[in-house]
């Protein structure tokens, strides 16, 4: 079988390229991802080993990367995050129709990515697309958004209201996002119903957008713009 990692540590990209040598497969480790993508469209692997965590852009891009090119290889996750972002990112590759096999927690060791894969070499190659596909987004708990506003990934955006006949600015709306490490920037709808089902974690949330947007707005006053901060 034929292998590519694409992982950002040489090193790393390196020793799982050689586990899988020495299982007599054909492998390569690259760090750059212009260069995987280049190498997927011209001569697909039957095997993907994708860091998570790349230099450039994410292993989520990189998923949504191999479902545009329709790729139909096996795919093993690899990264440092905890459970729950590689559960995510496993679920993701799975909603686009890709075929994630195992995932990987680093460090890794050689018995585990001898293990992982032996697995792959078992594991079907992944099932044709249905036209109408599209992806699931990963469920998401209450305590999921309390976490991410105790690790700062909450956002406050804020929208401009203008007036036409004064051509100005009236105030701007302040807008809740939250911007997870694989899942990228995750619109409120996703979240806030979440939040909802916990009246503390719901009211944390609403005190972290409250402060954000006195923040935001003391900045404006700062720079000359006084600017009113509305939040709902």
């Amino acid at each position: 079988m034929r292998l590519v990692v694409l992982d950002d540590d040489e090193a790393i990209g390196t020793f799982v390229a050689t586990v899988a040598r020495n299982r007599g497969w054909q492998a390569e480790a690259i760090t750059d991802e212009s260069e995987f993508q280049r190498l997927v469209r011209a001569s697909p692997p039957a095997a993907i080993v994708l860091d998570l965590q790349l230099h450039a852009s994410d292993g989520v891009e990189q998923l949504r990367f191999l479902h545009a090119v329709g790729y139909r290889g096996r795919i093993v996750l690899i990264s440092g995050f905890d459970a729950r972002v590689l559960a995510s990112a496993q679920q993701i590759g799975s909603a686009l129709g890709l075929a994630i096999v195992a995932v990987i927690s680093k460090p890794a060791r050689a018995a585990q990515v001898h293990d992982v894969l032996a697995m792959v070499e078992r594991a079907p190659s992944a099932a044709p697309l249905a036209p109408a596909a599209a992806p699931v987004p990963p469920a998401i708990s209450a305590g999921d958004v309390a976490a991410a506003i105790d690790a700062g990934q909450m956002e406050l955006h804020l929208q401009p209201i203008v007036s036409l006949p004064k051509r100005a600015v009236t105030h701007a709306e302040g807008l809740v996002r939250w911007r997870d490490p694989i899942l990228g920037l995750v619109p409120p709808e996703q979240f806030i119903p979440a939040a909802e089902t916990d009246d503390a974690i719901i009211d944390q949330l609403t005190r972290w957008v409250a402060q954000s947007g006195a923040t935001h707005y003391r900045r404006l006053v700062d720079l000359g713009h006084n600017v009113q901060v509305r939040i709902n």
